[in-house]
């Protein structure tokens, strides 16, 4: 497992702005949450961890076989620091964790390969993907920063855990607009 990398699906918002957990939109004939899964498979990513809210556990868990794990962050409204904590803490002695966002659901499986790659070719380092300059989603997060994220204060963001801890951050250029489209409402799927 030492060489593994995880993937850490946070899918325990409630989706304010749509009405729904995030989770629960659909692509096509899939969920976020099963697009997102899917992805991080075919991208190369295990163990795939799926962080979700406590009344969400049980119709989660039915979704998939035991090649998930379905992990419960208790207090989901702390914010996503919070659900990448409870992701970390079941990732175990993995040499990285990808942290995806499950309202990113047009990252390709080719771009969480090209960041698997690098994490290898730069352990010790944050992989963030870069689409035309601008930063985006997922974020590999080395295992030499998971004290240092298990340890953060709850205010703070992970933008604000990877700048104060000092680990460098390797920007890699893809060629993937997801990366950069978080959805947040019913007309962002709609938008390219």
């Amino acid at each position: 497992m030492k060489d593994s990398v995880a993937a850490v699906i946070l899918a325990a918002g409630h989706g304010r702005r749509v009405g729904i957990g995030k989770h629960k939109l659909q692509l096509g004939a899939r969920t976020f949450l099963q697009e997102a899964v899917e992805t991080s498979v075919r991208g190369g990513f295990s163990p795939v961890i799926c962080v979700v809210a406590p009344d969400e556990h049980a119709g989660v868990a039915s979704l998939f076989d035991n090649t998930v794990s379905v992990v419960v962050n208790p207090d989901a409204d702390r914010g996503m620091l919070s659900s990448v904590i409870e992701g970390i803490r079941h990732a175990g002695d993995c040499r990285a964790a990808l942290v995806f966002p499950v309202d990113h659901p047009f990252v390709r499986p080719e771009t969480l390969l090209d960041l698997l790659r690098r994490s290898a070719d730069r352990p010790g380092h944050f992989i963030k993907p870069v689409y035309h300059g601008r930063g985006g989603h997922p974020v590999v997060i080395p295992a030499s920063a998971f004290d240092v994220i298990l340890k953060a204060s709850s205010s703070l963001t992970l933008r604000g855990v990877i700048a104060e801890s000092g680990i460098p951050v390797e920007r890699v250029e893809v060629n993937d607009k997801g990366v950069l489209r978080n959805i947040n409402t019913f007309e962002d799927l709609h938008e390219e």
